[in-house]
């Protein structure tokens, strides 16, 4: 296993997923890994590189989507240059302006320091 503090030799088990749409998925190899002391086996990946996986906020509101088998190819930087969209560029923000998250903290004081 290849993990940011270096190599390492660990287990791998063979599993079956049932997720919670009814979507199965059978004999995936999933490696035993050390994620922050409190997981010990990590299948995120092993199953979302298989279907679509995205991560949508409209107005406010974020949605989690899977699909599997996957349908088709979705680029959404393609998609904005076929309309001709411009692409949206944030404001800089100042350490001592009111943080953009709505806190109404200073940003050096919140966002800044995550």
């Amino acid at each position: 296993m290849q993990d940011v503090r270096g190599s390492s030799e660990t287990d791998t088990y063979i599993v079956s997923i049932m997720l919670p749409n009814h979507v199965g998925f059978r004999g995936v190899a999933v490696t035993k890994g050390r994620v922050f002391g409190v997981a010990d086996v990590l299948i995120g990946m092993d199953i979302i590189n298989r279907g679509d996986f995205a991560v949508t906020n409209k107005n406010g509101k974020t949605v989690f989507s899977y699909r599997f088998p996957s349908t088709e190819q979705i680029d959404f930087v393609k998609q904005l240059h076929k309309e001709n969209k411009p692409i949206r560029v944030l404001p800089k923000v100042g350490r001592n302006a009111p943080c953009p998250c709505g806190s109404g903290k200073k940003y050096k004081n919140c966002c800044l320091k995550k």
